[in-house]
């Protein structure tokens, strides 16, 4: 018999990793030819206006965060919870929040377009392309904070191919309509704007047409009185995640200062490219942050905490590999890694140095990054933001102290401050850890329950004989026989069907978790075959059609309740047994 592992954890993990990936490929690659293709038909000039409208479209971004990743972190774990009126209310106050803010700021943008295009620091000809893409560009922030918030709903509720797909579509007819409005209708800057309302109307298309199908929880219902609190408690969990990018926004900008004041303008060029290095660390953290948050959601949803701790490890095993790989890179090739950046560009004498220095600081500052959703998750939003604070508090003071002391070593002030900060952070945990009698930092409200946890193989003996230990498991904790026959059948019938008809060859376990407490018996079974759905309706009970509909027949008559997902790759059911079973 096999204790429970992190098989079927990885390989949500890897489900939602390759599709996020795939998106974030996708996204850049259409900002790419997005930029080809002004440069290209309009000019340079075009590429400067637009990379000076970057403060505001980060704005929006960052509001983005604050709308989407709260109501995402709601549904995720209302989802594991199975509360499924609570992820409507959710899904339905978020598509509110950003359709009404979005809106509104567009409505503002577009009001005060001038003044905007003067603030962000047009004149001359820039300020005449600046204003025409200030034109049409406020129109599409009600509909990309939509699509952001979309997105992040959609992930949390365990399908990221999905958000694939509709960002696909919509970068490929982003594309194809710029190089129409800009290069064929001669548009201009405001080409590209109306290519990005497109692309934003047509992934929240695929977005609404996939809504209806069978394995998407959320279904959109008229607001009730309740929303207004939904909707707060959503911009709550959120606030901590804005704070987080505003606060490395604000150490990015302070470090730039620093490092310019210091070195001078070739120094600034080397920080220049060591940012180009860290946001590919980024996108690295970025997909880990992303998969705690959905996928840590649902399992605290579902009160599994084994299960969290070892999605948490499975992560940090995956930033400290994929960073150190990052490290080897730049370590053993900073010159071409500069020429990516910097094509046709001297470098200087000093950079390789600078380069395998600053290197050092990769993994700490990864980790120390992914602390800030680890908490966040878990409700600790306050830690969260201590720990973002921290950051840039350390970062800053690190490079200030050593540009006044010995500007030569600004560099070492990096990785020196990293660990640091990392060291700091990880003697916080442990006493948070000690606080709780070492104990995880994971607070559940059914720890009280009773748990067996289980990874079976998909033979019939491993199930079998994970049976008879759940039946010994409920014996010895006084459940009724009437409960325990119950149970017996359920994981007799779902778990044998299983193994007759998945195929095993790259699927070698399901996860069986059943528990005692509040009155109920409590069983999830997952497993990573393909998607099947045991829940039958009234018109399904035809137990004339073959052995297997008498066997589920049987299984949905002895649950109380019985719930089929699949998501992340995975079939997920669960059952609760009736309280009056359990002495």
């Amino acid at each position: 018999m096999n204790a429970r592992n992190s098989y079927l954890i990885s390989h949500a993990f890897r489900n939602y990793l390759w599709a996020s990936l795939v998106s974030s490929a996708v996204m850049q690659l259409t900002v790419t030819v997005d930029a080809i293709i002004l440069g290209h038909y309009v000019g340079s000039d075009a590429l400067s206006a637009i990379s000076l409208v970057m403060p505001l479209t980060m704005l929006v971004s960052a509001i983005s965060t604050l709308i989407g990743v709260g109501p995402a972190i709601m549904a995720s774990k209302a989802i594991g919870n199975r509360q499924f009126a609570k992820v409507n209310m959710v899904f339905t106050s978020a598509v509110f929040q950003a359709v009404i803010i979005g809106g509104c700021i567009g409505v503002a943008c577009w009001q005060f377009a001038d003044r905007i295009a003067s603030l962000l620091g047009g004149n001359g000809h820039l300020l005449a392309y600046l204003t025409d893409y200030l034109q049409v560009l406020p129109w599409c922030f009600g509909f990309t904070i939509l699509v952001s918030s979309l997105v992040s709903l959609v992930e949390a509720d365990g399908q990221p191919q999905l958000v694939t797909k509709a960002l696909l579509v919509g970068g490929v007819c982003h594309v194809c309509s710029e190089v129409l409005c800009v290069g064929y209708l001669d548009m201009g800057i405001r080409g590209a704007a109306y290519a990005m309302l497109v692309n934003s109307l047509l992934v929240i298309l695929v977005f609404a047409l996939c809504m209806r199908r069978q394995g998407v929880s959320y279904r959109w219902q008229w607001p009730k009185k309740n929303i207004m609190n939904v909707t707060l408690a959503g911009l709550k969990e959120g606030t901590p995640m804005l704070v987080n990018e505003l606060m490395y926004s604000l150490m990015l900008f302070w470090l730039n200062g620093l490092i310019g004041a210091s070195l001078g303008d070739q120094g600034l060029f080397q920080w220049v490219i060591c940012i180009q290095i860290l946001m590919l660390v980024l996108v690295v953290v970025d997909g880990a942050e992303g998969a705690v948050l959905s996928i840590g959601g649902m399992l605290i949803g579902e009160k599994d905490g084994k299960g969290f701790y070892m999605l948490i490890r499975q992560l940090v095993i995956l930033i400290a590999g994929l960073v150190a790989v990052i490290v080897l890179v730049v370590c053993c090739f900073p010159d071409g890694v500069a020429g990516i950046f910097s094509e046709g560009i001297a470098m200087p004498a000093e950079w390789p140095a600078v380069a395998r220095i600053f290197s050092l600081m990769l993994v700490p500052h990864a980790l120390s990054l992914f602390l800030r959703s680890y908490f966040q998750v878990m409700d600790r939003r306050w830690w969260s933001v201590l720990f973002s604070s921290l950051q840039t508090l350390f970062m800053v003071a690190g490079v200030w102290a050593v540009s006044h002391g010995a500007p030569s070593w600004v560099w070492w002030s990096f990785p020196l401050s990293a660990f640091l900060l990392l060291a700091v952070q990880s003697g916080i945990i442990a006493y948070l850890r000690m606080k709780r009698g070492g104990g995880q930092l994971l607070v559940l409200d059914n720890e009280e329950h009773e748990v067996v946890e289980l990874s079976v193989g998909y033979e019939t003996k491993p199930v079998v004989d994970a049976i008879g230990q759940v039946c010994e498991f409920l014996e010895r904790r006084a459940v009724n026989g009437v409960a325990v026959m119950a149970v017996n059948i359920c994981c007799e019938e779902l778990m044998l069907n299983i193994v007759r008809h998945q195929s095993h060859k790259h699927h070698p376990y399901m996860d069986l978790r059943v528990a005692v407490g509040g009155g109920k018996v409590s069983l999830a079974l997952k497993d990573a075959g393909r998607p099947f759905n045991p829940v039958l309706q009234s018109h399904d009970f035809n137990l004339e059609d073959s052995d297997v509909s008498l066997g589920l027949a049987l299984v949905n008559s002895v649950c109380t309740t019985l719930s089929h997902k699949y998501m992340y790759g995975q079939n997920v059911v669960f059952a609760e047994f009736q309280s009056e079973r359990i002495e």
